[in-house]
């Protein structure tokens, strides 16, 4: 890409360490037209121009797949001398939500074909006066760090009047440079809020209404400087904010200065429904709240019969776009991370939710994927991540969202781009098929051999597995090299791996068949019959002595070990293959009851298991689009009117 030609990676070399905040500052001249600043970061940037906030948030990439910003800066300039700054956080840390590279800020400002400022040695820089540095705190350990912010220290370094800045340090980072592969996400307008409590003026509950994506928002009046902690969570506990559950602490601080205070955090993105906000001595609290950021998308126009359903289908839609960042995310309180299995799940509802399937921002997501690199070749837990974990099963998800991506959009481009990362994928997966003709589970403690927040089905995370095969394992290889061959005919190659899906086909029917019960076992071992092994069986067309309607059946009566919301998407789609009439009923009666017990709970988007805030150790997320299911049901079953 021809950007940044005359552009150097800059720093402050004294400014070292993780969760780091440096100030740039540069002035340039203008005379005029359209105005663009290219822009790209190690961790995040917010960019102002002539004391005005014009954009944030760096796409999260890699060193090898570095996105940079196109961003238009033409409303915000003057003819003559105008100031451009920008404010970069450096995370640093080991997460599931970025890699850990050098600190660098590079830019440039281009008026048509005139270079008007770069980034170099003559930009000015200072460590922030007002972020804390070098603080490391974590809100936990996928999300990464929080902040501290001491407004008592603030100047109006964003329109020049600061002092303590130098010219940066020109540091060197070996980046190769793509434009951003979908739209910047949206700031709305700030929520409204509802005060539940308020004690002495010193502590407020405040509830947004709903569960809500954004930036934390404040405006207060403080007599005096003082430290006032700002909390947030999905659910209360005694009327009050879960500010600590185990090791994590949803919590950032604030200092307030003396007098009015006004702050935005751009970088630093809330998901939750309450909020509290704690001080020593009394404030005036005028507004503390969210200002909602959400990725632009059109909505397919999506009419149901049924109240119940239409209410389903509203509140899925919902919390769809509510786990969407710059990449799709699982759940925006607790992680904001990308996970190949939940973004499939969202890839696929998204196809039939959204205009034109919301294609383009699912190839971003799926090119993101592809340039993850490991030395064991599958896919790390999340992208970008610097952590050393894997969940095999993940990698064969991945290969299943670029299929059902091409059969739903159409575009083939995809393959061209990602077939060599499928194809090594495969190969690691068939290098694990042992004595026996199946493919075993993986042994070292940095895999972790999960599949599904149910029984027979979560593995251990970091611990020493056995090397042997399970059915849920092999299930998926199978829909993998099913997938890759239909990839492979829609672009005319010749599939290398030819009839092997047929032979693990086989011997997992000799394995883990148990014909006296007429079903699957997870293990083979005959007391692990469940609803997500039987069904991914059944869709990789295992054999089973013609049971699969007395299996089907059984799944429908509720008869097996149960799976979790964002699995029975598997579990609906071998009902209704094997007889849509049949078992449309028991399929919608599950989903009703499901979301009864959610929005009895006052959900006001969908959790991410039915058991709510008690799972996950008492950290359940309430807001997870994987368990979306009932998009992709309501229109298999053509019971949307548009």
């Amino acid at each position: 890409m021809n950007v940044f030609q005359k552009s150097n990676w800059i720093w402050d070399n004294q400014v070292v360490g993780a969760d780091t905040y440096c100030e740039f500052i540069k002035e340039f001249d203008y005379d005029g037209g359209k105005c663009v600043c290219n822009l790209s970061c190690d961790s995040d940037y917010t960019l102002f121009v002539n004391g005005k906030f014009v954009e944030s948030n760096q796409y999260p990439d890699f060193e090898h797949y570095k996105i940079y910003d196109h961003v238009d800066i033409t409303p915000y300039l003057k003819k003559g001398e105008n100031l451009i700054a920008i404010l970069v956080w450096h995370f640093g840390v080991v997460s599931q939500k970025n890699i850990v590279a050098d600190p660098g800020l590079i830019f440039e400002v281009i008026s048509g074909d005139e270079l008007l400022c770069s980034s170099d040695n003559n930009t000015k820089v200072r460590m922030s006066l007002a972020y804390q540095s070098g603080r490391k705190k974590k809100v936990t350990f996928q999300f990464g760090y929080g902040f501290a912010y001491d407004a008592s220290k603030e100047d109006d370094w964003i329109t020049g009047v600061g002092l303590g800045f130098k010219n940066a340090d020109v540091v060197q980072k070996n980046c190769k440079f793509y434009p951003r592969a979908n739209q910047k996400l949206k700031l709305c307008e700030k929520c409204n809020i509802k005060i539940l409590s308020n004690e002495q003026n010193k502590r407020f509950v405040i509830d947004l209404g709903r569960q809500t994506v954004g930036i934390p928002c404040l405006e207060l009046y403080s007599n005096l400087e003082q430290k006032i902690i700002f909390s947030w969570g999905e659910s209360l506990n005694a009327g009050r904010v879960e500010r600590i559950i185990g090791a994590r602490d949803f919590s950032f601080d604030y200092i307030a200065k003396v007098g009015e205070n006004e702050y935005i955090n751009y970088m630093f993105r809330l998901g939750c429904r309450y909020l509290e906000v704690e001080c020593d001595q009394p404030i005036e609290l005028k507004y503390a709240g969210v200002i909602p950021q959400v990725y632009p998308v059109i909505e397919k126009r999506a009419v149901l019969e049924n109240e119940f359903d239409q209410r389903i289908y509203d509140i899925c839609l919902r919390t769809m776009q509510l786990c969407m960042m710059e990449r799709y995310v699982d759940c925006p309180w607790r992680e904001q991370c990308l996970y190949a299995f939940d973004s499939r799940n969202q890839m696929l509802f998204g196809y039939y939710a959204y205009e034109n399937g919301n294609a383009e921002y699912a190839k971003s997501n799926l090119l993101l994927i592809s340039k993850d690199k490991r030395p064991d070749e599958l896919l790390s837990i999340c992208f970008p991540c610097s952590m050393d974990l894997t969940i095999p099963s993940f990698s064969l998800h991945y290969i299943l969202a670029v299929k059902e991506y091409v059969e739903y959009t159409g575009d083939i481009t995809i393959i061209g781009e990602v077939y060599e990362k499928i194809d090594s994928l495969l190969n690691v997966f068939l290098k694990q098929i042992r004595e026996g003709g199946l493919a075993c589970k993986f042994e070292e403690k940095q895999h972790w051999n999960f599949y599904d927040w149910s029984p027979h089905s979560e593995g251990g995370i970091m611990v020493i597995d056995e090397p042997i095969p399970d059915l849920l394992i092999n299930s998926l290889l199978i829909l993998a090299l099913d997938a890759f061959d239909y990839i492979c005919k829609t672009v005319n190659k010749t599939n290398p791996y030819g009839l092997i899906a047929n032979g693990v086909r086989e011997k997992a029917y000799e394995k883990f068949f148990i014909k006296e019960e007429g079903l699957f076992s997870t293990t083979g071992n005959g007391n692990d019959y469940t609803e997500l092994a039987n069904s991914l069986a059944l869709l990789a067309k295992i054999p089973c002595d013609g049971k699969e309607k007395e299996i089907a059946k059984k799944l429908a009566n509720g008869e097996l070990i149960a799976c979790s919301l964002s699995n029975k998407i598997f579990k609906y789609r071998v009902l209704l293959d094997i007889d849509t009439q049949k078992h449309k009923q028991s399929v919608l009666d599950e989903i009703h009851k499901d979301f009864k017990i959610m929005f009895d709970g006052d959900a006001t988007s969908v959790w991410e298991t039915i058991k709510g805030k008690p799972d996950q150790l008492g950290a359940g997320s309430l807001c997870h689009a994987w368990g979306c299911v009932p998009i992709y049901i309501y229109n298999r079953l053509g019971m949307i009117k548009s």
